[in-house]
This record gives C-alpha cells, sequence and structure tokens, in this order.
C-alpha cells in the first residue's frame, strides 16, 4: 500500500502534521505505553504474568488461569504493536510485507535481547542505540550491517545474557556499595 497520507490536525484533513510535530506524537505514543505497561505491571494481573513468565507450572499449581493472562498479554501487546505500526505507515507513507523482513524482524529481537529483558527502558535505549549505528554503518557501507548485528547479539548472549540495564544497575550498585566502606577490612582495635 503506497501512497497513504501523513497525519492531519483533527477535524482538517488538509493540515497535515510536520515532522517535528509527528515525531512528537510517538515520542507521547511511546510514553504512554510506557506507563501503561507500568501501570499494567505493577497491578495483580501483571504480577500474575510475570508469575507465569517464571514458572508456568508453579503458577497453574496456585490456581491461576494461565491461559487467561497469556491472551491478555498477547492482546495487550497486539494492541500496542498494532498502534505502533500505525503510527510507523503515517510516517512512511507506505507499507507492505517487506517492511518488516527478517532482518528486521531479528533487530526487534537483538532490542529485547541487548537491553534486557523484563525492563521496559532497556530495550528503547538499546533501539535508538541500534538505529544510529545501523544509519552510520549505512552510510559508510564499509560493514554488512546484518553481520554486525549477528555477532552483537552473540556477544550479548555470552557477555551480558540479562542485557544492558541489568548489567549497569549492577555494577553501579557495587560501585555504590564500595564507595561507602561496606568492602573495606574492618580495623583491628588498638
Amino acid at each position: 500500500m503506497s501512497a497513504i497520507p501523513s497525519l492531519n490536525m483533527p477535524g482538517d484533513p488538509q493540515a497535515y502534521l510536520s515532522t517535528e510535530a509527528t515525531f512528537s506524537i510517538c515520542l507521547l505514543a511511546l510514553a504512554g505505553a510506557y506507563v501503561l505497561l507500568s501501570l499494567v505491571r505493577s497491578s495483580d494481573a501483571g504480577r500474575i504474568m510475570t508469575a507465569i513468565r517464571e514458572s508456568e507450572l508453579r503458577s497453574e499449581l496456585l490456581g491461576y488461569d494461565i491461559r487467561f493472562y497469556k491472551l491478555v498479554g498477547f492482546a495487550l501487546s497486539a494492541a500496542i504493536a498494532g498502534f505502533g505500526g500505525t503510527l510507523y505507515t503515517a510516517v512512511m507513507g507506505f507499507v507492505s510485507p517487506n517492511v518488516f523482513d527478517l532482518p528486521q524482524a531479528s533487530q526487534f529481537v537483538l532490542w529485547v535481547i541487548a537491553g534486557g529483558l523484563g525492563t521496559f527502558v532497556g530495550p528503547v535505549v538499546a533501539s535508538l542505540a541500534f538505529q544510529l549505528l545501523s544509519s552510520q554503518l549505512g552510510a559508510n557501507q564499509v560493514f554488512n550491517t546484518e553481520l554486525i548485528f549477528g555477532a552483537t547479539i552473540i556477544l550479548f548472549v555470552l557477555l551480558a545474557p540479562q542485557g544492558l540495564q541489568p548489567m549497569i544497575v549492577r555494577i553501579a550498585n557495587l560501585k555504590l556499595t564500595y564507595r561507602f566502606g561496606f568492602f573495606r577490612r574492618k580495623e583491628k582495635p588498638a
């Protein structure tokens, strides 16, 4: 599908939004999805979904209907993905099956692996970093972008299996702990 009109002002189909305004709407949509998912995660249903992610069998033995909670999680993620796809289509002006082919789908997986499973901020930061890297590599055309991303996935799985955000938090906690003297030896009384 091509020649899809860009976003416009509500009530005035001829008043198309500028690139900056469209970017602002996309940023607001990201913030809204973040708030919504944070609220869901802190609710009882979110805690049950987390328990199901950790151990389906244990959650089922505790009496939770895991199929229902999986369906709710799937429907919520599909709604957010559909809204994101709508914004993407409005920004780009076209959509085709080739837009989300295997290299693009692998980038989504890379963002989640690099950012950290179970975090919200990590994949967003990873997506920004990898899109910047992709645009730099694509502009220079020196390296194969998919090869670099494949090697990056392997490095993250081997060196930082939890992702960047949990690793950075762990390192920061160690530095704070060391800074405040929890690792210092106790002085012997004289």
